[in-house]
């Protein structure tokens, strides 16, 4: 792409790159639902919607490995329990979504502008945001490795760097 069909940051819309088809869990699964989604669809992340789709918060890998950082020292705690007294170990498995996730979700809108949404996700060191209409029901998703692919993409030839540079200085 020469430097004068370049694509200027500013002008990519949260819709041009956001995920589309949204994997998501119910209020009312447990974790280990949302162990098994995030692993067979290699995602970090889902959106917590309700029956109507609106979304209602978001669960993480990071949100997951708190709950067995919890599960673990209680392991610890119990190091001299016998096996048959361990039944509620397994209590963290059946932990619903609702208890774990994060509520009031930071969001963005598909008319959104991608660098607006990167300084969105930078300042509440997020990875992911839901991407909803404006009833609140998810469209899609948007994650860091979006903003990086389409920067990525975008970046300019080396020869437009120069040149950009020799315009900079000049």
């Amino acid at each position: 792409m020469s430097c004068k069909n370049r694509i200027d940051m500013s002008d990519v819309r949260v819709r041009d790159v956001m995920t589309r088809d949204v994997t998501t869990i119910r209020l009312d699964e447990n974790v280990h639902r949302a162990m098994e989604l995030m692993l067979e669809q290699r995602i970090a992340a889902l959106p917590v919607v309700n029956h109507a789709g609106s979304c209602l918060g978001m669960v993480s890998r990071s949100d997951l490995s708190e709950l067995f950082l919890q599960l673990d020292e209680q392991f610890e705690q119990m190091d001299q329990t016998p096996w048959s007294d361990l039944g509620g170990l397994s209590d963290g498995f059946r932990t619903q979504v609702r208890e774990l996730m994060s509520n009031d979700p930071v969001v963005a809108h598909a008319d959104d502008r991608l660098v607006d949404c990167a300084t969105k996700m930078s300042r509440n060191a997020l990875h992911h945001l839901p991407v909803v209409n404006d009833a609140g029901y998810l469209v899609g998703i948007l994650s860091s490795l979006d903003i990086v692919n389409t920067v990525a993409k975008l970046a300019p030839t080396s020869a437009c760097r120069c040149s950009s540079a020799t315009h900079a200085i000049g």
